[in-house]
């Protein structure tokens, strides 16, 4: 079973944005389905927040596994970032369209500018993962690999695991 995607190829890449094209605005219901279920999510995302301002929205794949508020009052989802573009990753890089790949990201719903499901699941977390997530004040919903499965059989999920 795969579940951390160390190399992504371009075929990877091209099945996980394939259905970009579905995508709608942040869902605070759909997303909390998605972490329940353990949904891989594609998401546009656009930052606008003190440090930076994105000129243009960019693309990336999360596992979403945490959605809370955090100690400055924002809804915000805590995200293993499986592949796509960061402006983080393009700040430390000098490169405008530079990507990051297996990396924890707290991700601001207001700079989520659409959202879809890739049609790939996830079950497992990577080890690094920390239920005690200092970001957030409190959380709304996190991820529990049993409660997935569970969910996984009455709800028909995606075919893939990713």
């Amino acid at each position: 079973m795969k579940t951390i995607l160390l190399e992504v190829s371009d075929a990877d890449k091209n099945a996980m944005f394939a259905k970009s094209n579905e995508r709608k605005a942040f869902n605070r219901d759909f997303m909390k389905q998605a972490i329940e279920n353990g949904f891989e999510v594609g998401l546009s995302f656009k930052s606008d927040n003190d440090e930076y301002t994105m000129p243009t929205t960019k693309y990336r794949i999360i596992w979403p596994v945490v959605m809370g508020t955090t100690k400055k009052g924002n809804l915000a989802i805590r995200g293993y970032h499986i592949v796509g573009q960061s402006e983080k990753k393009a700040i430390e890089t000098g490169i405008r369209s530079a990507e990051a790949e297996n990396e924890w990201r707290l991700f601001n719903t207001k700079n989520i500018k659409g959202m879809w499901l890739t049609g790939r699941i996830f079950t497992d977390l990577p080890s690094n993962y920390n239920p005690q997530d200092k970001s957030m004040n409190s959380v709304t919903v996190s991820f529990d690999k049993n409660k997935a499965l569970n969910n996984r059989t009455k709800n028909n999920p995606p075919e893939t695991e990713g």
